[in-house]
């Protein structure tokens, strides 16, 4: 063997020698690091930990979700029974209007009967005539006898008026001849604004009679009239007499009216330009739904 072949060994086995140190070395410091010494200890805790957590997350998220479902459901069947008690309350309803029409029926239909069958003895000049209405007023409870009720007021009013020219007295007044008419309007019970529909109501207006044919006279009424009409009062037509107070006036029935005739009184004297007195007639039996209305002299 030649020397130079000689140390080329020399060379290489010391190369591979330093390899193999630096191995050793490597494979030494690995065997001494953290993950090889604390690695599996840390997997084999991380590892149960994961697979704990994990089934937490799903049993929350399975929960949830059966939450969801129930809730669900519940707002179904709540949403089903809502339904079914809406219909059952609109059915009972239906049912109840359907009695009631037919109970209003009925009770229109006996009304009527009694009412043609003894018409004579509805007439305002007959004896008991007021106490007979009254009876079918109860009787009926209907809006449509209380209209009946209206106009046989006015036929007791006009026949007494007419009465009057025939001998030359004076008409006595509405208070007078309506005593013991049966109410001619039924407010609401229990209502603040029990009278703030008026159209069922009847203003009778006495003027005097000295003044018929003054044309100022005729200009205030005609505004008392526009006022009424406004105020969707009924209104016949004026009633011209002898004797009149020294004021206007607004005479009511019943306590209760005071509120709407005092507003009536301020709308009359805008209108008029006159003032309006509010005086209520202390005198029983008389009917809700008239008030007078009296031009002074």
């Amino acid at each position: 063997m030649k020397p130079s072949q000689a140390i080329n060994i020399d060379v290489e086995k010391i190369s591979l020698e330093k390899e193999r140190l630096a191995l050793d070395a490597r494979r030494l410091s690995f065997e001494h690091s953290f993950p090889r010494k604390w690695g599996p200890l840390v997997i084999g805790f991380l590892l149960p930990l994961t697979t704990w957590l994990g089934g937490i997350q799903f049993s929350e998220w399975e929960k949830t979700k059966q939450t969801a479902v129930s809730a669900r459901a519940a707002n179904e069947q709540a949403a089903i029974a809502d339904r079914e008690r809406a219909q059952q309350s609109a059915e009972k309803d239906r049912q109840t209007a359907r009695l009631e029409k037919e109970k209003e029926t009925s009770s229109a239909r006996s009304t009527l009967e009694l009412y043609f069958k003894h018409f004579d003895l509805m007439d305002p000049s007959k004896p008991l005539a007021i106490e007979n209405l009254s009876m079918l007023a109860e009787i009926s409870g209907l809006e449509s006898i209380r209209a009946i009720l209206r106009n046989m007021a006015d036929r007791i009013i006009v026949a007494d008026r007419d009465f009057s020219r025939r001998s030359g007295r004076d008409p006595r007044s509405p208070a007078e001849l309506l005593q013991g008419v049966p109410d001619l309007f039924k407010p609401k019970i229990g209502s603040e604004n029990a009278y703030s529909d008026l159209s069922k109501f009847t203003a009778y207006v006495q003027a005097p009679a000295a003044r018929r044919e003054d044309l100022s006279i005729k200009s205030t009424l005609g505004n008392v009239r526009g006022v009424l009409k406004g105020l969707g009062l009924r209104a016949p037509d004026t009633e011209f007499v002898k004797s009149v107070p020294n004021e206007n006036e607004i005479r009511i029935y019943l306590p209760e009216h005071r509120p709407f005739a005092e507003n009536m009184a301020r709308k009359l004297a805008i209108e008029t330009g006159e003032s309006f007195a509010v005086k209520e007639i202390s005198k029983s039996g008389l009917p809700d739904g008239v008030l007078e209305i009296w031009m002074r002299d």
